[in-house]
């Protein structure tokens, strides 16, 4: 292309064209850039770059120019940035004054494991996040992804900048490479509780039931034997007097008054009391009973609940035995159902509890399988009223079971907590390893700069002199 004196033509073209020679120095550089694998985008460029000379300059040292234009810098898209910052790309580890295709493959792999590790227990701890703002609402679930992005991002920074070892950084290099990892252990922590609160949903409401249904289950075998203690002193009282009464001779007006006297002893009456019930007399004027009066209607007590007491003890333990703990927490404890869940349990299947409730009518356990009619909850199925109890009961179920090497219930999440454990002390190792390599150093090395700027100086120097010469 011609224009007026200006001839247009590619630089390396142009190149071929120079009358100049080069020193064995310059021949010896262009000769690598030419060979070198890491050179293509240089050689690329400069295939597509064109020079000026103008004939009519009268500065030998400008009748040759590089006509460059600079590409216009494109702004990267947040989605694009957004990928970068959960997927680091090798390249940002390192400096940008020195590199080769190996240390960049070095990179890459240590990138990605950082990357894979995070983004892994970003996934596995997400159901905590969850549930941590579920009082959110509708916007819970964008809300745990935020801040499990957020999580994400800083921990891949720390990595990042803790490549940063040059003199002046190394401290800071030190204690951002400690918050990856104090980073990564904390959701590798959480990760195993999480994978639990997705596959173990209903074992663990279930557990939590469990533990309300064994609190309370002392109370309720022991409801018809309540006046053990007061049986057993009676008793022996009675047996006592009965004794003295024995051993009276009741042909004698004297020994005959006192029998009589030990007798009214023994069955001594409240006066005048409100009612004749036994379970009264005995909550009401304990004190004021003769022994064996008190023994009797002990003993009365008992043998009328016997029956029902043990039928209903027994029938009840059936349930819980047959039953999940959600569903016998339900029928025997609403109050501590309701603390814990809403929703109903027994949708579907009332049906089947229905034939035991005569059982439990005249018993002292309470039985409930019927639902508000004005309730909201009675078509929903269970859930937590509390949020953050899931997370502990999460918690408490999946170390308490660690701890009691209780290896065969864990199943998958132990496979993912030995995952993350792996995945995060490979990435704070490779991180460290790649940190202290010399050619890390390399790349940000302002002394590799300088040498870099003053021996391309002095290549165009020599350019500069030759065109001059010539």
């Amino acid at each position: 292309m011609f224009s007026k004196n200006y001839i247009f033509l590619p630089i390396k073209k142009l190149t071929l064209m120079s009358p100049f020679k080069r020193s064995a120095e310059k021949k010896r550089f262009l000769d690598w850039i030419a060979r070198n694998p890491n050179c293509a985008y240089i050689r690329n460029r400069a295939d597509k770059a064109l020079a000026i000379r103008d004939l009519d300059n009268p500065d030998p040292n400008e009748r040759i120019k590089v006509f460059h234009i600079p590409p216009r810098k494109k702004k990267r898209s947040f989605l694009k940035l957004l990928i970068d910052n959960i997927w680091v790309p090798g390249y940002k580890l390192r400096g940008k004054e020195w590199t080769n295709r190996s240390w960049d493959d070095q990179l890459n792999q240590t990138s990605s494991i950082m990357s894979f590790s995070g983004v892994f227990d970003m996934l596995c701890m997400s159901p905590i996040l969850f549930y941590l703002t579920k009082a959110a609402g509708l916007f819970a679930l964008p809300i745990s992804l935020v801040y499990g992005f957020l999580l994400l991002i800083i921990s891949n920074k720390a990595g990042e900048f803790s490549m940063n070892r040059t003199r002046e950084n190394s401290k800071a290099a030190t204690f951002l490479l400690m918050i990856f990892f104090l980073l990564s252990m904390l959701k590798t922590v959480m990760s195993g509780v999480g994978i639990d609160l997705i596959s173990r949903s209903n074992e663990i409401k279930n557990s939590a039931a469990q533990k309300y249904l064994q609190t309370s289950a002392v109370s309720y075998e022991n409801q018809n034997t309540i006046y053990n203690k007061v049986l057993e002193s009676s008793t022996n009282e009675c047996n006592k007097l009965i004794d003295k009464q024995s051993q009276l001779n009741t042909s004698r007006r004297a020994q005959r008054k006192l029998y009589t006297d030990l007798q009214d002893k023994m069955y001594k009456k409240p006066v005048n009391p409100k009612s004749q019930d036994p379970k009264y007399l005995l909550e009401n004027h304990v004190s004021e009973l003769g022994p064996c009066l008190k023994r009797d209607l002990i003993n009365n007590i008992n043998e009328s609940n016997t029956f029902d007491g043990n039928k209903a003890y027994s029938t009840q333990q059936d349930i819980l035995n047959k039953s999940p703990a959600i569903t016998s927490l339900y029928i025997f404890q609403r109050n501590k159902y309701n603390e814990l869940f809403t929703g109903n349990p027994l949708i579907g299947s009332k049906k089947d509890y229905s034939k035991y409730e005569k059982i439990f009518n005249d018993s002292p356990i309470t039985f409930n399988i019927d639902c508000s009619a004005n309730s909201k909850e009675c078509n929903k199925p269970v859930t937590w009223t509390n949020s953050g109890k899931v997370v502990n009961q999460g918690w408490n179920q999946f170390y308490g079971r660690i701890l009691n090497k209780d290896w065969e219930n864990l199943g998958l999440s132990y496979i993912g907590f030995l995952i993350s454990i792996l995945l995060s002390a490979s990435a704070t190792v490779l991180l460290y390893t790649a940190s202290i390599d010399i050619r890390n150093r390399a790349s940000r090395s302002s002394l590799v700069k300088q040498w870099r700027s003053e021996y391309l100086a002095a290549l165009d120097d020599e350019d500069i002199d030759d065109i001059s010469e010539k």
